[in-house]
């Protein structure tokens, strides 16, 4: 089993939003993972769960992904863990190759994107040349 320190320091989340009404729940996940102070390479078995709290707290979902990629340490991996985004915290704990990296990592939507979520249509912009 490898032993990877608790460094992960990259945490980008993209919410896709489909032009449809109901919004697509796949988020990218990207991260770097290092062991010993190195960039990690090779393949990695990851799981993310998700909670509600930073410790603690109630998982709110799960996803096992095996065979993932590493490129001097950078992997990106898409999560679905259904409709749980809403305006509260959210926290993702990371487990690699049976390891749990500590601390979790706070995952934030943009404030557009919840406002998208909320099914609001927002202010009417300005009108165009042709009106």
């Amino acid at each position: 089993m490898r032993r990877f320190s608790t460094l992960l320091c990259l945490a980008l989340v993209l919410f896709v939003l489909s032009a449809a009404v109901s919004a697509n729940t796949t988020l990218t996940y990207q991260g770097h993972l290092e062991q010993a102070d190195v960039p990690a390479g090779g393949t990695v078995d990851m799981q993310f769960r998700l909670f509600d709290a930073a410790s603690g707290g109630t998982e709110l979902g799960n996803q096992s992904i095996s065979n993932v990629q590493l490129h001097e340490g950078h992997f990106q991996v898409p999560l679905d863990f259904g409709a749980v985004f809403d305006d509260g915290e959210r926290w993702l704990e990371v487990q690699v190759d049976g390891v749990t990296l500590s601390p979790r990592q706070k995952i934030s939507a943009t404030p557009v994107a919840l406002y998208a979520l909320a099914g609001n249509e927002g202010p009417q912009g300005p009108p165009g040349a042709g009106r």
